[in-house]
């Protein structure tokens, strides 16, 4: 999600990605050529980024299969009416989240300095001030407080989610990216991106303390059930596992350029989306060594359903969603999606899988029995991220379009909110 920046850190290697707002169809790719050791001129000046300096754009989808292109790094201009390319917008798979506690769901304005607070039973939106540059939101049901990444400036507002007011600012160090909570232990876990720093939150008393000293990581996921936390970068050889019992750090070989990462609590595996291979590596905490499974081109996000014990894996590349059966690391089906799936969510209670299709602007709704499409459903311009509220069966998605999220009913597949007029609206 982030861009090149002009510094040289831990990450700043991985390249990113840019929609052309002239042909939305075409997705460009940037690189820090420091880092890769390419020089080359910026063919289209009106790329610049926003952050950081960049200095070339790389030429095509296939050049850049064999470095492994992150399609989850999105980096894509945020508004038709503003010039294409002079300022741009980074986004995040955890760029929406629903509270299941108060049915609250939470977006951000990741070029602004407000998160958006839709509430589903009063059909009203409001917005609060945070920091700049929101890019995440993450929460804990439990004590509902709403936690935001403001990129920024390198700090996490805490909200409360009763008077949707902030109750403190955390200075968090640079670039906090992205957020896993455990809910049991109250606590927060920040990536800071363009560093080796992982921070960790008390969410009683809002302290902080680092992870561990050189460990950093670009996603990360927390497993429940085993108290344990895994650590994905997307240029580390190793996934690292720490464990939440005695804090022992274990390193896992997957290989680089992984990008994707979850976990099901109910059987323990942790599942690594490889884009540079085309696959999904198998976590297993009985085998140090992991399986790996064939997907589509440029697997970039995945989704558990712990029910079921499947696995869905979004392939950017291919427009196509991998069905896993998590018994036996099989694949049992591929389904066809939109343009550019770029996001997946599951709700494990009706057994239905939403898939963000960038380019086509719509939501792909996919019945886990039988892994039928049953839907594809125009939520507004570029859908990024997917949160879904399973106890009242609503998936809702954040797009490029809007600031305040679009809700779908899961029984009728229908836009619940806003007005379907509204969602015409922000589409180009």
């Amino acid at each position: 999600m982030r861009l090149c920046g002009s510094e040289r850190h831990r990450g700043d290697r991985r390249p990113n990605i840019r929609v052309d707002l002239l042909n939305p169809k075409n997705v460009h790719f940037f690189c820090f050529a420091e880092s890769w050791g390419i020089h080359m001129r910026n063919r289209r000046s009106l790329f610049a980024a926003s952050r950081g300096k960049i200095i070339g754009l790389l030429p095509s989808f296939v050049e850049l299969c064999g470095i492994a292109v992150v399609a989850l790094s999105l980096f894509v201009s945020h508004a038709r009416s503003e010039p294409a390319g002079e300022y741009g917008a980074e986004v995040s798979p955890q760029g929406i989240a629903v509270n299941p506690r108060t049915g609250k769901v939470y977006e951000v304005d990741s070029r602004g300095t407000t998160i958006s607070v839709l509430d589903p039973l009063r059909r009203s939106v409001k917005t609060i001030k945070v920091g700049n540059n929101p890019e995440a939101v993450a929460l804990n049901p439990v004590t509902n407080r709403i936690y935001v990444a403001n990129t920024g400036d390198h700090t996490i507002s805490v909200i409360d989610g009763v008077t949707d007011k902030v109750r403190e600012t955390l200075d968090v160090g640079n670039y906090p990216y992205i957020m896993a909570v455990n809910s049991a232990a109250d606590k927060i876990y920040v990536v800071n991106t363009y560093s080796d720093a992982v921070t960790v939150i008390d969410g009683l008393t809002n302290s902080m303390t680092g992870l561990h000293p050189h460990i950093g990581a670009d996603a990360e996921a927390f497993d429940a059930a085993g108290d344990n936390l895994y650590l994905e970068s997307y240029e580390d050889l190793h996934i690292i596992m720490i464990k939440g019992k005695n804090g022992s750090i274990i390193a896992i070989p997957t290989g680089i350029h992984s990008w994707g990462l979850a976990v099901n609590s109910a059987s323990g595996k942790a599942y690594v989306a490889k884009i540079g291979n085309a696959e999904v590596a198998v976590l297993d905490g009985t085998n140090p060594r992991p399986h790996n499974i064939v997907t589509g081109n440029l697997p970039c996000a995945i989704a558990v359903n712990p029910k079921t014990n499947r696995i869905y894996v979004a392939n950017y590349g291919s427009q196509t969603v991998t069905v896993i059966d998590g018994a036996s690391s099989k694949t049992t089906a591929t389904v066809k999606t939109g343009e550019s799936p770029v996001e997946i969510a599951v709700n494990s209670k009706t057994d239905r899988i939403y898939v963000a299709n960038l380019h086509s602007n719509d939501v792909t709704v996919i019945d886990g029995k039988s892994n039928a499409v049953l839907a594809n459903i125009s939520v507004g311009y570029a859908p990024y991220a997917i949160a879904v509220d399973s106890t009242t069966d609503q998936a809702y998605v954040a797009t490029l379009g809007s600031r305040i999220p679009t809700a779908i009913n899961g029984s009728t597949l229908k836009v619940t909110f806003p007005q379907e007029e509204y969602i015409q609206k922000t589409s180009p």
